[in-house]
C-alpha cells in the first residue's frame, strides 16, 4: 500500500508526462484521507515507476473534457500526478 507524498500537475511535453504515455500501468492501492475530518480511506489508482519513483494518476485535462477516461495523448495536455511513498 501507498500514501501519497506531493501531487503536481505535469504539462504536455515534460519528462513526466512522456513518461506516463511510455511505462507500463499497473493498479494499485493508495491511501489518501478526506480533507476536513483527515479520516482514511483507500482507492485504487493507475501508477507508473519513473526513475525509481512512483507516481499514480489523480486526473486529467483534455481537450474533450465531456468525456470522462478519455486517454488518447493527442487530446491531452496536462496530468495530475502524485508521487507516492509505500507505507
Amino acid at each position: 500500500m501507498y500514501t501519497i507524498a506531493q501531487t503536481k500537475w505535469v504539462s504536455e511535453g515534460s519528462e513526466l508526462f512522456n513518461a506516463y504515455f511510455e511505462n507500463e500501468l499497473k493498479e494499485i492501492l493508495v491511501r489518501k484521507f478526506a480533507p476536513f475530518t483527515g479520516q482514511p480511506y483507500d482507492v485504487v489508482a493507475k501508477a507508473f515507476v519513473f526513475e525509481g519513483q512512483t507516481y499514480a494518476v489523480m486526473g486529467y485535462e483534455h481537450y474533450n473534457g465531456h468525456l470522462s477516461n478519455f486517454r488518447d495523448k493527442t487530446t491531452i495536455f496536462k496530468i495530475k500526478l502524485s508521487k507516492l511513498i509505500k507505507m
